[in-house]
């Protein structure tokens, strides 16, 4: 028993010993000889990313670290929700051959919807080529973005063919940020013009402050319920930012009460006129006869 336990070893040693062997002759897997593809860097024009910021340009450098060359590399970046394409194949590029040891620039462009959430994301950059395919993570931060609210408007109700009207709009910073150099605009269209901006200046976190406007309103502008856009622009942290909110107002027709009472008190000034007048024709005709009467005393 003895010698077959020990004849056994002495085939297991040989069966490895041979497989040693043989290893630099064998063929190497696939998986070993496949070409792949590292993150050297990458950025992103502007360097501060909000909510809303459009044609964002994310530069990204790859290297082919393999011994192989990779054919036919196609690259795409794969975008979460909150984001899309800035154009058609924007997110998409052909590389074609990249070299063993070669470093590549990527390119795409990108924008961030109002709605992404402020957060650092983790982009798929996807890779194929003729003999595999990978999967790069690229870092790329979306920062808090000032939200404003309006949180009440006096009045809102205007009247069509009203000049001088003094409107007001509260807003409230909602958010954990200042807001520099605050400018808002009433945008009501061709119909309601007049003094439209103001300038607010510093809306720290969870401060109010109001925006007051003079406006003119046309006699020709749409009657009834409207929306009107409130253009907001403010500097954070160096860069110029932007939001429209929304305000519902209603227009109201020309006030026939106010009519009345005008013409009204254009008929009395009318009428006063025009007894003053005949009261001095009156005088002026009875000074006339008395006149007359005295020369004919004299002349008697």
């Amino acid at each position: 028993m003895i010698k077959n336990r020990k004849k056994s070893i002495r085939y297991i040693f040989l069966i490895f010993f041979v497989s040693i062997l043989l290893s630099g002759y064998l063929p190497i897997p696939a998986e070993a000889a496949s070409e792949r593809f590292i993150l050297q860097e990458s950025s992103y024009s502007p360097s501060k990313v909000f909510p809303g910021d459009n044609e964002i340009a994310i530069s990204i450098k790859i290297k082919n670290t393999s011994s192989k060359t990779a054919t036919d590399v196609e690259t795409r970046l794969n975008l979460p929700s909150g984001m899309r394409s800035s154009y058609a194949g924007s997110i998409e590029q052909y590389l074609g051959d990249v070299e063993s040891k070669q470093i590549v620039t990527l390119l795409f462009y990108i924008d961030v919807l109002d709605t992404a959430e402020a957060k650092k994301y983790d982009l798929e950059l996807e890779l194929d080529w003729g003999t595999g395919e990978d999967t790069l993570e690229v870092p790329f931060y979306v920062g808090e973005k000032v939200a404003f609210v309006i949180i009440d408007a006096t009045p809102q109700k205007l009247q069509a063919g009203a000049k001088g009207v003094q409107v007001k709009l509260f807003i409230l910073n909602n958010s954990t940020i200042e807001a520099n150099d605050v400018m808002v605009e009433f945008i009501g269209g061709n119909g309601i013009t007049g003094q439209t901006q103001d300038f607010l200046g510093t809306i720290y976190s969870n401060e109010t402050k109001y925006a007051s406007f003079e406006l003119d309103i046309s006699n020709n502008v749409a009657k009834g319920s409207q929306t009107v856009n409130i253009r907001l622009t403010w500097v954070q942290s160096s860069k110029i930012v932007s939001d429209t909110l929304y305000l519902d107002i209603i227009i109201e027709g020309p006030s026939y009460i106010v009519w009345i009472i005008v013409i009204g008190v254009v008929f009395v000034a009318i009428f006063v006129v025009y007894r003053l007048r005949m009261h001095y024709f009156e005088k002026k005709a009875l000074d006339d006869e008395l006149e007359v009467r005295k020369e004919e005393v004299t002349n008697e």
